[in-house]
């Protein structure tokens, strides 16, 4: 599996190479959304996904921690700012994977306004219903805010019969009760089955143009969490970077843009 990921990672980077040096015009965006011309939270969006870019380049190329959370920072701050335009849009597993760059950024204040946040981006009545994917991917915002017991009971609710539509996602909610549990081990076990090739494959229409063969965005989503908590799960993967995983801010974080500090 290793080879496959040196192959499939490989072409990842040549397009994250090409978008950064051929295929994006940033000034270009960026007067868009100062302008207010045509689709501001588009433009907005689009610039979060450049940042998100630059700082996978900044680590897959050149190792470089410190640029790696600035630009997942910026891409957070971005999405924030998009939110202000409007709630978002997008589906239940949409809104749990973009709080990946948050989450990686060590950017505590943004980690902590997008889980409270997104009790408004969800739709909370499908959430608490287990035949729905909004259940599941609700129980991404209980894990971040520590809230153990909700967590636990609702993994009991699902795991006791999970829907056949969503049983690709058993080991994420065995995951969830081993954290609410503070067992280590079955955290460590439930994300190493989301990282082998079955269930890289079933969850590749969830990565993006610039995860896609470099990670698991699943595993390292909940790899940060447990780090978060103090739970340091070992979880040895190429599809999961344990440099990302310690909780370490950055003696500050710049919004960069200047319409961010508006």
């Amino acid at each position: 599996m290793e080879k496959k990921h040196s192959e499939k990672a490989k072409i990842r980077l040549d397009h994250i190479r090409c978008h950064l040096n051929e295929g994006y015009d940033v000034d270009q965006i960026v007067g868009l959304i100062k302008s207010g011309s045509g689709d501001v939270r588009a433009c907005v969006n689009s610039l979060s996904s450049h940042t998100f870019a630059s700082a996978m380049w900044s680590w897959f190329e050149n190792r470089d921690i410190q640029n790696f959370k600035k630009w997942l920072s910026i891409s957070g701050q971005l999405r924030k700012y998009s939110y202000g335009i409007k709630t978002d849009s997008s589906g239940a597993l949409g809104k749990q994977v973009q709080l990946m760059a948050p989450l990686l950024s060590d950017d505590y204040s943004l980690v902590k306004w997008f889980s409270e946040e997104d009790d408004s981006a969800f739709n909370l009545s499908r959430a608490e219903s287990p035949k729905h994917i909004d259940f599941f991917a609700y129980q991404v915002i209980l894990a971040i805010r520590g809230e153990w017991d909700k967590l636990k009971e609702r993994c009991e609710i699902f795991l006791s019969s999970p829907p056949v539509s969503l049983r690709k996602y058993v080991p994420d909610l065995e995951f969830y009760s081993a954290l609410a549990s503070g067992e280590t081990d079955k955290m460590s076990k439930a994300i190493e089955v989301i990282v082998s090739p079955k269930f890289l494959s079933l969850r590749a229409g969830s990565e993006n143009g610039y995860t896609d063969g470099l990670i698991s965005t699943f595993a390292v989503i909940y790899s940060k969490i447990a780090w978060m908590h103090g739970f340091q799960v070992n979880i040895k993967s190429a599809y999961v970077s344990e440099e990302w995983l310690p909780v370490i801010p950055l003696e500050s974080y710049d919004l960069y843009y200047y319409f961010l500090n508006e």
